[in-house]
């Protein structure tokens, strides 16, 4: 007897951008995927020089792609608007592939569009302190560091002097977003900060005056509940 197993699901957009971010076929001879730096979505935390900010020379750290369908404009110069178009032109210039379409960019980005935010390691472990959040919260918006990294999504349009320069001297960035910011070693774009810790007290970064102890203690509380 044939039993059937019901009618066959058409792959959606979704569905088919995750097969092709997995694939090395739309590389230059199959030699790399968009997962090959991007770990189901995420990042390998290193440097890569992709010619992506228009340059060579210059290593920028990948970051994660989690949550990243809402945090245009895209790439460390910020000069990239829309998602579909940042997929293509990585493919282009990092992978050298030739044979992406317009419907492949736009699937890979719906597909990216999918991914959840990275969480926040401390409230997954139930371990984040409720009080001290709040008053780190204070603490961020008085500092202005709400200015680059503005909420909901903890992120710009903008690009800013950001007071370190690359390999080419250029000094201005559109700043990553702070949500999942607890699940990153290594920060700025060629992570020399090592944590969060040293963004705050061995950079003072986007700081007038530096924060006491207590200040930074609670400010980093309230950046890796985010």
């Amino acid at each position: 007897a044939t039993i059937s197993l019901g009618p066959t699901a058409r792959p959606t957009s979704i569905d088919r951008g995750e097969q092709l971010f997995n694939d090395s076929r739309l590389s230059s001879d199959g030699w790399i995927s968009c997962r090959s730096c991007h770990t189901r979505g995420h990042t390998n935390g290193g440097l890569s020089d992709t010619l992506g900010d228009g340059g060579f020379g210059a290593p920028k750290k990948v970051l994660s792609l989690l949550g990243s369908g809402t945090t245009g404009p895209w790439a460390w110069n910020g000069e990239v608007k829309t998602l579909s178009e940042q997929v293509a032109k990585s493919v282009k210039l990092t992978m050298r592939g030739d044979t992406m379409t317009p419907r492949d960019a736009r699937d890979i980005a719906a597909y990216l569009k999918s991914l959840p935010t990275a969480p926040s390691v401390a409230r997954a472990r139930g371990t984040h302190d409720v009080k001290a959040v709040a008053r780190g919260r204070v603490v961020f918006q008085r500092t202005g560091c709400a200015g680059c990294h503005s909420p909901p999504t903890y992120t710009s349009s903008r690009t800013y002097d950001v007071g370190i320069s690359d390999e080419l001297g250029r000094r201005r960035f559109n700043p990553p977003s702070l949500r999942g910011v607890s699940q990153r070693d290594g920060l700025f774009h060629d992570n020399r900060a090592r944590d969060l810790g040293e963004v705050i007290g061995r950079f003072g970064h986007g700081l007038k005056t530096p924060l006491d102890a207590a200040d930074r203690a609670v400010l980093l509380q309230f950046l890796e509940s985010l």
